[in-house]
This record gives structure tokens, sequence and C-alpha cells, in this order.
């Protein structure tokens, strides 16, 4: 992707983990390590629709995470942190979740 790789690439990650950890399932499946590597480098993750009471909020943060443009995603890591921040409290304050 003539890109030199970065703190984005844990984010990543960390976007895969939640997913998994949402749904039971990572967001792609693949049978081969060519399907794999292509999968992870072309194809945006499906939307959370698999985990339909999941808040829209999460889903996007989630979705963000994983973008496949460094444009899309979040930089710096504090992003992440305030979009998971802003989740709690507004369930807290105001028993949703925006």
């Amino acid at each position: 992707m003539n890109r030199s790789v970065d703190a984005r690439s844990d984010l990543h990650a960390l976007g895969v983990a939640f997913d998994r950890m949402l749904t039971g399932s990572p967001p792609f499946t693949a049978s081969d390590l060519l399907k794999w590597v292509h999968y992870i480098e072309r194809k945006s993750a499906p939307p959370l629709a698999r985990r339909p009471t999941l808040p829209a909020p999460v889903s996007a943060l989630i979705l963000k995470l994983v973008a496949k443009t460094a444009e899309e995603c979040y930089h710096p890591a504090a992003g992440v942190e305030r979009g998971q921040r802003r989740c709690p409290l507004d369930l807290e304050t105001r028993a949703r979740v925006d």
C-alpha cells in the first residue's frame, strides 16, 4: 500500500479484537494465507450488524479502527480513548448511547 507501518496498525488490531469479542467471530474468514492477505489489504470490514443489539456508536468506533485508509483511521490513539469514554458516560447520564 506504499505506506510505512505506524501506530495505526496497533489500533487496527484493537478494532479486530473488539469486533471478535462483540460478535464471536473475526471480521473475515479465509481458508489460506493468500486469501487472508487479500481480505486484510483490500476488503472493508463488514458492519457489525451481526450483533444487532450493539449501539451504533460502538459499531462506528470499531469500523473506524479497522478502516483501510490512513485518512479514515483514528490518529492519534487519543481519538479512540475519547470515543470509548463517551459511550459509558452517555449511557450513565442519558440511559442511551448516541
